[in-house]
């Protein structure tokens, strides 16, 4: 009965999301919905990562070189959007690996201190490659995605059209499949099991080394995927998109939310964005708020929101047979 309702609820939610656009008129709003789907894609990726113990603080420079590999390859090379998105995951998902393989290595902190100086060296090479990469003023006027086109039926593009959501909505299902896949099968397990003791699990013949691997590079593509598709929607990228700040920010998503869940990227990506909205007018404090949705967290679910929202559900269940 709970396999079924589940999966009732499922299709209800798909339905839901698929019919967003008739009741997100505003361009704004509609922009706000698809910043936040792609948000969803990254902090789960990065919740990935995290899944093995290791924390990344270059995940918005893989973000970075999915966008500029995918508008170079459109605008210099003048390769086609849909063959530039999986070109742009596959360059990434190299970069990663070349990373990964030596720095994975490192115990205790040194593994994010080599990702954050990483990510700003990438930003640093960007910024000064002012003939190719545009420099800080970074690369406008990036063409949208050709036409689709199946039969006599064609799929257009045309900046802020709804079809961008759609587009991101069928990655963001495909990267959650990937995800809970993940999460769910023996080596999510064995993930878990690094991340509570590495050298317990080497122990007892897992190879840990392959396991942080590939969950970064899975973790890496993804971002780079997701960034293909940010710069052909915003038509301009700049370095200042893909700074440690935006990597912090999602580290602060997936802490809120929970890590033992993709679930709880996705609640945390959310609250953001919702506590975003509500103190925009107050942007300069948002460190602070930040700051102060960490400092809650830890002190009444230093599991995450998600894994408080188990916890009650697992009392209240427990309760309920207690009664009976």
């Amino acid at each position: 009965m709970r396999k079924w309702s589940r999966l009732v609820g499922y299709v209800v939610l798909i339905g839901l999301l698929l019919i967003v656009p008739q009741f997100v008129r505003d361009p704004r709003w509609m922009h706000l919905v698809i910043m936040t789907g792609l948000y969803i894609i990254l902090a789960g990726g990065l919740r990935l990562i995290m899944s093995t113990g290791q924390v990344s603080f270059a995940h918005a420079a893989f973000w970075g070189i999915g966008a500029y590999t995918s508008t170079l390859l459109v605008m210099r090379l003048g390769v086609s959007f849909w063959i530039a998105l999986p070109l742009s995951g596959l360059v990434g998902a190299i970069v990663a690996s070349l990373i990964g393989y030596p720095c994975l290595r490192l115990k205790g902190p040194y593994f994010f201190l080599v990702t954050m100086v990483v990510g700003e060296i990438l930003r640093l090479f960007l910024t000064n490659s002012v003939d190719f990469f545009g420099g800080d003023a970074g690369i406008s006027s990036i063409p949208s995605p050709n036409r689709i086109r199946i039969g006599n039926w064609a799929i257009a593009f045309p900046y802020r059209s709804v079809n961008y959501y759609y587009l991101m909505l069928v990655g963001l299902f495909v990267s959650l499949f990937v995800y809970y896949r993940l999460e769910r099968s023996r080596f999510g397990m064995i993930c878990s099991g690094v991340r509570a003791d590495g050298s317990l699990s080497e122990s007892l013949g897992v190879n840990v080394m392959k396991y942080k691997l590939t969950a970064f590079v899975v973790g890496s593509l993804l971002a780079s995927l997701v960034g293909s598709f940010f710069a052909h929607y915003t038509t301009f990228i700049s370095p200042g998109f893909f700074t440690f700040n935006e990597s912090t920010i999602m580290l602060i998503m997936v802490v809120i939310g929970g890590l033992e869940s993709t679930t709880g990227a996705i609640i945390g990506v959310i609250l953001i964005t919702v506590l975003t909205e509500l103190t925009r007018e107050f942007s300069k404090y948002e460190i602070i708020v930040y700051g102060a949705a960490l400092v809650l967290v830890f002190r009444f679910a230093p599991g995450g929101i998600f894994d408080l929202y188990r916890k009650f559900i697992s009392r209240l269940r427990s309760h309920r047979a207690s009664v009976a």
